[in-house]
């Protein structure tokens, strides 16, 4: 139970979802599951993009030549890492990814965990500066300018801000546990892909342009099985 994106799996190019406005925070955690088929638009597919005072504030995406990408902006030089080697190479394969990231220091490197396991993070781009910080909406599945699609599936999407997740959190989010029961104070959106309509339980309800409900059974460890 999950939600398609892109021409093949979904409904086009276009496809995406628009969650509401919030600020973009220094401390940020995210657990989501993916499912890619291609690389999307210019090899460069988004799992989300989280605007702010530019477009992409904090980013997540597919590269064909850096696998899996992150970005943060800053004011001087946005940083950006990359993670090779790991399931998310694969396509076709249901994959638990949560990102950890304390931008409050420039040398701070991004912690990823792929299926509760953390993995190697390389660091491209060093950034320069002060972590951005502003109002913007959260788009999952492409950019604002919906030329960036996801080629591929997606379920259940979770936001923190203020917190950064700790292993054993992650591990129990990979193991089924509901995003709603995991800091939940702190839980800034959690949109549901499991049926019907995408959903946010904790918000305004999201703007979908497009995308296909998918009755694809997620991971063994997956809480919608």
């Amino acid at each position: 139970m999950a939600r398609g994106f892109g021409s093949t799996l979904g409904s086009g190019t276009t496809d995406k979802i628009v969650a509401a406005s919030y600020t973009s925070p220094t401390l940020f955690s995210y657990a989501g599951w993916v499912n890619r088929n291609a690389d999307g638009t210019l090899s460069a597919g988004r799992i989300f993009s989280k605007d702010g005072s530019t477009t992409g504030e904090i980013a997540a995406r597919r590269s064909a030549s850096n696998v899996m990408s992150l970005s943060r902006k800053f004011s001087t030089t946005q940083g950006d890492w990359t993670v090779t080697g790991t399931s998310l190479d694969t396509a076709g394969r249901w994959n638990h990814l949560a990102i950890v990231y304390d931008g409050g220091a420039t040398g701070n490197v991004p912690v990823v965990y792929v299926n509760g396991m953390a993995v190697s993070v390389a660091t491209l781009v060093t950034p320069a500066g002060t972590v951005t910080s502003s109002a913007g909406v959260l788009n999952i599945g492409n950019v604002a300018s919906s030329v960036r699609e996801w080629d591929g599936i997606l379920g259940d999407q979770a936001f923190w801000s203020g917190v950064l997740l700790s292993a054993a959190e992650v591990e129990a989010l990979y193991q089924g546990a509901d995003p709603l029961t995991v800091r939940p104070q702190y839980l800034t959106e959690f949109i549901s892909l499991r049926s019907g309509p995408p959903a946010s339980l904790i918000r305004s309800q999201p703007v979908t342009t497009g995308t296909k409900y998918r009755g694809d059974r997620l991971a063994l460890n997956d809480n919608t099985r």
